[in-house]
């Protein structure tokens, strides 16, 4: 990774990645086209629209290679990347169990607002690699408050079946984020919802977190070898911290996107 050598406002990088990951995934969720096959395998049709809207919304000089290959790469593990440093590894795995122990929305609130006090107080980590950890926690925020707020409805509403059009009717679909105390069953959809439709948070957060995993680790490559991206707030950046952080928002929009549009064909059971 190339070092950024001005100071950064950690406060006002959080502010930019969460206004990033939260317009991003509006705008994505409400145009993704969605296809599902007869085993039920749902795929983007038209991923390339985040990194597009990323380009004309927030990063000069985006080069037109960041097209992040998700179906090639979905299985990857995260820490069989190389991407993450060790620090980071032990970070995101401190995500992953306070994502997995969320039973409702004020526990999230409250598992975010940890994150970023031990992200803040964190030793060991490169300017840069923090940062990274910061578009996590605020990405992860950012789709959960999506979700809340009409992103199922949306994604449900772009869910195509080739043969016979729509298959998911978007005002069934209510997301409160109750769960039951096991984990391994899907959250509540909240009371009065007709479809049954539901989505397992712990599912959609450890998809979009592969997807960005998938994202960093090929944006890297792409960006050490495409020159430079000027960021708002960090500025130019040449190399793997750019591409990393590009490629890691398209992976988790997209990641998030399939893992919550699999939720729900396979709970709705249309």
């Amino acid at each position: 990774m190339n070092k950024i050598e001005t100071e950064i406002n950690l406060d006002e990088l959080a502010g930019f990645f969460a206004d990033m990951s939260s317009n991003t995934l509006r705008f994505s969720n409400a145009n993704f086209s969605f296809d599902i096959s007869q085993n039920k395998e749902i795929r983007i049709n038209n991923p390339e629209i985040v990194s597009d809207h990323l380009r004309t919304n927030y990063f000069k000089n985006l080069p037109s290679e960041f097209e992040i290959d998700l179906e090639a790469n979905f299985n990857s593990r995260i820490a069989d990347s190389g991407y993450f440093s060790q620090k980071q590894l032990e970070f995101i795995e401190t995500m992953g169990i306070l994502m997995g122990e969320v039973r409702s929305s004020i526990e999230l609130q409250e598992a975010i607002d940890e994150l970023r006090i031990k992200l803040a107080n964190s030793k060991g980590m490169t300017d840069e690699e923090k940062y990274e950890m910061i578009a996590l926690v605020e990405y992860t925020n950012s789709l959960h408050q999506n979700l809340i707020n009409g992103g199922l409805g949306q994604i449900a509403n772009n869910i195509l079946n080739t043969e016979n059009g729509r298959i998911l009717d978007a005002p069934d679909l209510d997301f409160t984020n109750h769960c039951p105390d096991d984990v391994n069953q899907p959250c509540d959809t909240g009371e009065g919802g007709s479809s049954g439709c539901s989505v397992n948070w712990r599912d959609v957060w450890a998809g979009a977190v592969v997807g960005l995993t998938v994202g960093a680790t090929q944006g890297a490559y792409v960006g050490a070898t495409a020159g430079t991206v000027t960021f708002p707030v960090i500025g130019t950046v040449t190399g793997g911290v750019s591409g990393g952080v590009v490629g890691g928002a398209i992976g988790f929009v997209s990641g998030a996107a399939t893992s919550v549009a699999a939720g729900l064909i396979t709970s709705c059971g249309r």
